[in-house]
Order: C-alpha cells, then sequence, then structure tokens
C-alpha cells in the first residue's frame, strides 16, 4: 500500500506500529474513545492517498482504500458518541 507522510505522521501519533507483510504494509492501532478526532484525520489523509490516474503497485489498493476510510469514519462516529 501507499502512505504519504501525512498518513504515517497520524498514524504515529495515535501510537501505531506499522508491519511489513507479503502483501504491504499493516497499521495497527489500539484506541479509545477520546481518540476519535485523530481517526476521523487518518481517514481523510487516507482518502487523499487516492485518486484518480494515481497507479498503485497493488491494484487494489484503489477500492481498498475507500473502504477503510469509511469504516475509519463510522468508528469515529461511534466513538466521538461514547
Amino acid at each position: 500500500m501507499t502512505f504519504d507522510d501525512e498518513v504515517k505522521s497520524i498514524a504515529s501519533e495515535l501510537n501505531g506500529t506499522w508491519q511489513t507483510t507479503r502483501s504491504g504494509e499493516r497499521l495497527t492501532l489500539s484506541v479509545t474513545s477520546a481518540d476519535w478526532r485523530e481517526l476521523a484525520r487518518l481517514s481523510k489523509a487516507i482518502r487523499q492517498v487516492v485518486g484518480r490516474g494515481k497507479s498503485y503497485l497493488d491494484r487494489n489498493w484503489k477500492w481498498i482504500a475507500p473502504r477503510t476510510c469509511k469504516s475509519l469514519e463510522r468508528l469515529a462516529r461511534v466513538l466521538a458518541k461514547v
């Protein structure tokens, strides 16, 4: 997967750990309800990595990234209500 500096910066703020796997980079996060704003920022940053005319080593990234963003946005909304 392709990440930019903004995604890496936000993941670092959330104390995320990166792992290199056979299929690419994997980010693991442990979050609390207080992290909802950062999750929303992370979602927005990931969404900005994907766009028309861009190419990726993993062709699936183009549909995985938007799905990941939607999931992070839903989680952020739920955590904001807690």
